[in-house]
Order: structure tokens, then sequence, then C-alpha cells
């Protein structure tokens, strides 16, 4: 089996339309995607998926995390209303990362 290392975390500008609703709703730019991935491929580097908060919800991928994955993907949903925070990641106090394949 494989082992994933993360490295780095590309922060990609919402695009998500209409703007007013950009505090609750995110859609990655795809050319910062694209962006990302060339980057990544030219220092032997692969884009393993994407990051995301619910900050009002568990951290389980909604119908529309499902809808606007591009499968197969790694997602990270990070939310307060887990109880369950390991070691290894960098979050806000009480946030937790849980990760699904879609």
């Amino acid at each position: 089996a494989q082992a994933w290392h993360l490295q780095l975390i590309w922060p990609c500008l919402n695009i998500w339309e209409p703007a007013a609703e950009r505090l609750r709703r995110f859609r990655l730019d795809p050319r910062e995607q694209m962006l990302a991935q060339r980057w990544g491929r030219s220092r032997g580097l692969q884009v393993l998926g994407s990051a995301h908060s619910h900050p009002r919800s568990a951290a389980v991928p909604s119908a529309t995390d499902r809808d606007l994955a591009v499968a197969p993907t790694l997602q990270l949903i990070l939310s307060p209303l887990e109880d369950w925070s390991p070691a290894c990641w960098c979050t806000p106090a009480g946030w937790v990362p849980c990760c699904w394949w879609c």
C-alpha cells in the first residue's frame, strides 16, 4: 500500500455565485486547481483532494460536496461539532478533520 504525506496546502479562491452566499457555500476556482496541479507535478507532488469546513454541521460530505466532487478525490472536512482531534493536524481548538472518499 502506498502511504500519502501531506506536504502543502494550496489555498484557492471561492468563486461561488452568487457572491452573497460565499459565507456558506464554496466552489474552487478551476484555474487555481489547474495551477496547483501543474505546480505540484513539476515538483513530483500529487494533488490529493480538497479541504474545507462545515462550521454549522458535521464533518460529513454534504449533497453539494458530493455533487461538486470529481472522483476520485479526498475531502478533508473540518467541523467544530466533532469531539475528535488528531495531533497531526493544526486545527482551531475543537475542530476535527474527517476524511471521506467520494
